[in-house]
């Protein structure tokens, strides 16, 4: 079978997602609003694109058992 968390990249937007995270929680964060404005875009962005992968992977192990 395909890895597809490799060929998405999941593994990379997973580190970065915990890294932004790790960023905002820092009581600086906010300080520079376009930056900050910029920072939790990208981790929405991220979010919804692992979230959207997991989505698949769920359905795709769904439809094997069904085969």
């Amino acid at each position: 079978m395909i890895k597809w968390g490799i060929i998405f990249d999941l593994s990379t937007k997973e580190r970065e997602v915990k890294k932004l995270e790790k960023e905002m929680s820092q009581e600086s964060f906010w300080s520079d609003q376009e930056k900050a404005q910029e920072v939790t875009k990208r981790v929405k962005e991220l979010k919804d694109a692992i979230s959207e992968f997991n989505e698949l992977k769920d359905n795709l192990e769904e439809l094997a058992i069904l085969l």
